[in-house]
């Protein structure tokens, strides 16, 4: 589930009831920043295809 806009401060998921972040137990009694459970990396197809074709080792002839 993507935390994005309605969803952005939901601390569990709505389907499955998942936590969102990984729980910590503090030793000391500073607070720590939450570390999700997992991350999503998105990588746009369009321009890397656009980089792949200008390279003229890897364009089809």
């Amino acid at each position: 589930m993507r935390y994005y806009k309605n969803d952005s401060e939901a601390t569990a998921c709505r389907f499955c009831g998942s936590a969102r972040y990984k729980k910590r137990y503090a030793s000391t009694k500073k607070t720590r920043k939450q570390v999700p459970v997992n991350t999503i990396h998105y990588l746009p197809i369009i321009p890397r295809l656009k980089w792949l074709y200008t390279l003229t080792s890897s364009a089809p002839t």
